[in-house]
Parts: C-alpha cells; sequence; structure tokens
C-alpha cells in the first residue's frame, strides 16, 4: 500500500511524517506523536479545517465544505476524510478555520 509524506504547518511549526492511503491525516498524525486539532470525525465542524498548499486529499463525506471551498484548497482532515492521494503539504490553525468560516458564512453577516 503507497505511504505518502504529509508536511504540516500548525502553531508556526513545520511536522512531518509519512502516512498511508487508507489511513486518515489526523489518525497518521497522532501516531506520529502530533497532536492536530480536531473534534467531530465526522466532517462537519470544521475544526479540523486545514488549506492544502500541495498535494491533494480524498474528502468526499466533508459536509462542513462546499465545492467552491473545496476548489480554493480547504479540506477537513479528521477521522473519516482527508485520505491522501499523494504527497501533501498542508496549512492548519485558527487562521485557516476563520478563512473557512468566513467563506462559508461570512456573507449572511452583517
Amino acid at each position: 500500500m503507497p505511504e505518502y509524506n504529509i508536511k504540516v504547518q500548525f502553531e508556526k511549526k513545520n511536522f512531518s511524517f509519512s502516512c498511508p492511503e487508507d489511513q486518515d491525516i489526523i489518525s497518521g498524525a497522532n501516531i506520529n506523536g502530533i497532536d492536530l486539532p480536531n473534534s467531530c470525525f465526522s466532517g462537519v465542524c470544521t475544526s479540523c479545517s486545514s488549506r492544502i498548499l500541495k498535494g491533494s486529499v480524498e474528502q468526499e463525506d466533508a459536509m462542513g465544505l462546499n465545492d467552491d471551498l473545496r476548489e480554493k484548497g480547504f479540506a477537513l482532515l479528521c477521522v473519516g476524510l482527508g485520505y491522501t492521494k499523494s504527497d501533501l503539504h498542508v496549512l492548519i490553525g485558527d487562521q485557516v478555520e476563520d478563512d473557512l468560516y468566513n467563506d462559508q458564512f461570512g456573507k449572511y453577516q452583517k
């Protein structure tokens, strides 16, 4: 089974680890001692939101993302989602979650 190199920028730190294609990225990070943000494990809450800088992920069940957000490079990396399909470089953190929220719901706020 293929394994991919994952690079994560989180809280001004850079992390790298390998992740098999049949494992979600959050679990792959945890196995390697890296605690990434997550909450619902079902692709709804967006606490595991990321911005893909390079590569691609499979996230068919990411209910918290519409197609426009996926096209802008947003991804949810929690269990059941975020399966990598290539080497990957992602940005994770509060600013990414804020950007995702504003892109998705900002138009409804005054």
